[in-house]
């Protein structure tokens, strides 16, 4: 499987949303951006066909708007999200992996995009024996990028 298409919430640092932006479009990903948290929610809202990857940077996300994940979690299901920033592992949840530093990030951008989706699969499929009552802990991933934090709950 490849990711195809992607949304990028620029809400993160501008060098990290730019860096993303052109990771993604040099693999030939089709990438909408939006500027902020609304825009993102609203394109949650319209799009008809959901993304296959979710990016939205942590850095200005405004307080009164931290349930946006949770939103797009809800509208795109089988999305997988990758939150970036300085405070990103405060958004983990269902489907959500989290880049938290700037070694991390950098580490991501030297691979394909597809390891995401490649990490993201494997995450699951080892945590689905791990999940009591539909929780499941933190678990930092070791294989390719080594870069992400992946979640289920």
């Amino acid at each position: 499987m490849r990711i195809h298409s992607a949304v990028l919430a620029r809400t993160g640092e501008f060098s990290s949303n730019t860096s993303l932006a052109k990771w993604l479009r040099r693999s030939g990903i089709d990438l909408i951006e939006v500027p902020d948290a609304v825009s993102l929610c609203a394109a949650a809202c319209t799009r008809l066909e959901a993304p296959d990857l979710a990016v939205i940077g942590s850095d200005w996300i405004q307080q009164n708007e931290r349930q946006v994940v949770d939103y797009v979690r809800q509208a795109w299901p089988d999305a997988i999200i990758l939150v970036h920033g300085r405070d990103a592992d405060a958004y983990c949840g269902r489907s959500t992996m989290t880049i938290d530093s700037p070694a991390k990030l950098q580490r991501l951008l030297a691979t394909a995009p597809d390891i995401i989706l490649t990490e993201y699969q494997a995450y699951m499929t080892v945590s689905a024996n791990d999940v009591d009552e539909g929780r499941a802990s933190l678990r930092e991933l070791d294989r390719g990028a080594g870069a992400l934090t992946a979640t289920r709950r």
